[in-house]
């Protein structure tokens, strides 16, 4: 009784603004992006714990909590 993936989408408003009509674009699933077997609590958990030793996938995930708005983080304070 797992999911099996999951997935982020986004929509851009100035984009849906300018071309009158919404259109749903993929980010990224999390599998893919951060390297996970299944989406299991341990592997979650592992996840947690990989963001607190390694700086660029904690980047990589504030930097998707943002849909990719702005320059990618550097420093996640």
């Amino acid at each position: 009784m797992l999911p099996t993936n999951m997935y982020t989408y986004y929509m851009d408003i100035d984009k849906a603004n300018e071309t009158g009509s919404p259109s749903w674009e993929l980010l990224h699933d999390y599998k893919s992006e951060y390297g996970l077997v299944d989406l299991s609590p341990k592997s979650m958990k592992d996840l947690s714990d990989r963001m607190l030793t390694d700086a660029d996938l904690a980047a990589d995930f504030k930097w998707n909590m943002h849909t990719h708005r702005g320059a990618k983080p550097t420093n996640v304070n």
